[in-house]
């Protein structure tokens, strides 16, 4: 969780009085817009989004498939029943395909290897 500071923003009048206080700053030509600064800490109105992810959760490869329309039909009702995504049910599909063959799990859910 962010820690977010305890004093309000700066107005934008109060923005430009720091900024002619300071000896550094040159005021833009004619002609240049003019953007405030942005402050140094995330707008307290925007949502924090999700929480990241594990990098190593992450898909690194795609994989495209040529289907007759008949079979798409069937896997997205099979994927509609699971409550599932088509593309998360045909990978889901096709590990259980590849741990099935081998006769032993030797992937996990996310389709990495298990470690021994």
């Amino acid at each position: 969780m962010v820690k977010r500071p305890t004093t309000p923003p700066k107005g934008l009048a109060a923005m430009r009085r720091d900024r002619q206080r300071d000896p550094d700053h040159v005021e833009p030509g004619p002609g240049v817009r003019r953007v405030p600064p942005r402050p140094d800490y995330p707008n307290p109105r925007k949502p924090g989004g999700q929480p990241l992810a594990d990098p190593l959760d992450a898909r690194q490869s795609r994989l495209g498939m040529r289907l007759h329309e008949d079979l798409r039909r069937e896997l997205e009702l099979l994927a509609r029943e699971d409550g599932l995504r088509l593309s998360t049910f045909v990978e889901k599909v096709l590990i259980d395909g590849v741990n099935r063959r081998r006769g032993r799990d030797i992937l996990d859910r996310l389709g990495r290897y298990r470690s021994a």
